[in-house]
């Protein structure tokens, strides 16, 4: 029901207003996701139970920090692809993104004037790593692009469709 702080649709650092605009955004969690959606419900809709709270991904992790928090206030958690926990490979793949956008020289160690474009392209090639052909791929991983092997006798593409079960088609 509602976006996640930071997301660039919700309160973000890109679109709130002054004097906590960009680099002066305030450091948020997930447990301050789930009381911003208890108190839209509660105070601001009169809902005060439900009979579930569904998430995927991190909002998987805002499903099981809901029924730590409010463990009255829903009937059952869904929690699909994600955590009660953020593992140490999460951890790594998330530093890897913070540094990448940190070393554009526009970031200017959070008191950036403008977009640190560089550094947000950056942010892609490291989410790349974590793509795996157990894992789908990198298409699975949202790349348009077919990747190319550099050996002459291998050029092909790479790419797979979104289906993996045999028999699936193979996209070029």
């Amino acid at each position: 029901m509602t976006e996640m702080f930071g997301n660039g649709r919700s309160s973000s650092p890109s679109n709130t207003p002054e004097p906590f605009h960009g680099p002066r955004f305030p450091a948020i969690t997930i447990r301050d996701d789930v009381e911003a959606s208890r108190q839209v419900l509660e105070n601001d809709l009169g809902i005060h139970h439900l009979r579930a709270v569904i998430g995927f991904s991190m909002g998987a992790q805002q499903a099981f920090q809901s029924a730590v928090s409010h463990p009255r206030f829903a009937n059952r958690i869904v929690a699909t692809s994600g955590t009660a926990k953020t593992w140490p490979h999460g951890y790594v793949r998330l530093e890897g993104q913070i540094r990448a956008i940190t070393a554009d020289a526009a970031f200017k160690d959070r008191d950036y004037t403008e977009e640190p474009t560089a550094g947000i392209e950056a942010t892609g090639a490291v989410s790349l790593a974590g793509c795996s052909p157990r894992n789908g791929g990198i298409e699975a991983c949202g790349d348009p692009k077919p990747i190319r092997t550099s050996h002459p006798s291998r050029n092909t593409s790479m790419r797979r469709s979104r289906a993996s079960s045999p028999g699936a088609t193979r996209t070029t």
